[in-house]
């Protein structure tokens, strides 16, 4: 979410905060760019830096990534049954 900056409990990426990618590299958002120029289209993609030699030491905010997706489907199930223990 953009605009989590200042919220202390938010240890996502987010523009001007440092995460840690999980067995790689510190990386800081720097921006933002959206499909269009447009909010409302959506996330286009990230302007981030990495920093190579870990100058900066991330305590919280380590994050799992995938270099390359596949694709997959998803079924999501809610309320199979009607009561709470069947």
């Amino acid at each position: 979410k953009e605009g989590q900056k200042d919220n202390k409990k938010y240890f996502g990426l987010t523009v001007g905060k440092t995460v840690r990618l999980k067995y790689a590299y510190n990386i800081t958002c720097n921006d933002i760019v959206y499909k269009n120029g447009n909010k409302a289209d959506g996330i286009d993609y990230l302007k981030c830096t990495y920093d190579p030699d870990h100058t900066q030491n991330v305590k919280r905010g380590h994050l799992t990534w995938v270099s390359e997706g596949v694709k997959a489907e998803f079924r999501l199930y809610d309320h199979l049954f009607t009561v709470d223990k069947p």
